[in-house]
C-alpha cells in the first residue's frame, strides 16, 4: 500500500537525519540559511517558528554572522557545523554521522560535544 510507505517514509524522515563525510560539498540553496531552511520546510513548519529556530541555532553554533553567505564559501569546520545545524535543528531522534566530526577545529569540535551533552542531558535523545 503506497500510503503506508509514504506515511512511513515521513515518519522516518521525521525521526532520523544523516551528516556523511562525502555530501559536505553538496548544498540544496544559495546561501547558508538556505540549507538550514530546507529541512524545516519539508516538514511544513510555519515561517515565524523557521526564523525564530534559525536565529536560535545559529547563534549556539555560531554561524548567525554566516547565514548570508554562499556555503561553498566556508571553510571544512563551518561547513561541519551547517549539516550538524541543518540535521539537529529538525529535532532528530537519531542522528547518523560519519567521519565529518576530524574536519572541525578544536573549538567547533567542543561547541558540538558540548551541544550535544546538552540535549543529552535537556532530552535523553543522544543514548549510547
Amino acid at each position: 500500500n503506497s500510503k503506508f510507505e509514504y506515511k512511513t517514509l515521513l515518519k522516518m524522515r521525521r525521526n532520523m537525519s544523516i551528516v556523511v563525510y562525502k555530501h559536505l560539498d553538496i548544498f540544496v540553496g544559495e546561501k547558508v540559511v538556505d540549507e538550514i531552511v530546507y529541512g524545516l520546510e519539508s516538514l511544513a513548519m510555519k515561517k515565524n517558528e523557521i526564523r525564530e529556530l534559525i536565529s536560535s541555532y545559529a547563534r549556539m553554533f555560531k554561524l548567525d554572522e554566516l547565514l548570508e553567505r554562499d556555503p561553498n564559501s566556508l571553510g571544512s569546520s563551518d561547513k561541519v557545523k551547517m549539516k550538524i545545524l541543518s540535521s539537529m535543528i529538525i529535532k532528530p531522534k537519531i542522528l547518523v554521522i560519519d567521519n565529518v566530526i576530524s574536519e572541525l577545529d578544536y573549538e567547533d569540535k567542543l561547541l558540538i560535544f558540548e551541544y550535544w551533552l546538552d540535549v543529552y542531558n535537556k532530552e535523553n535523545v543522544l543514548n549510547s
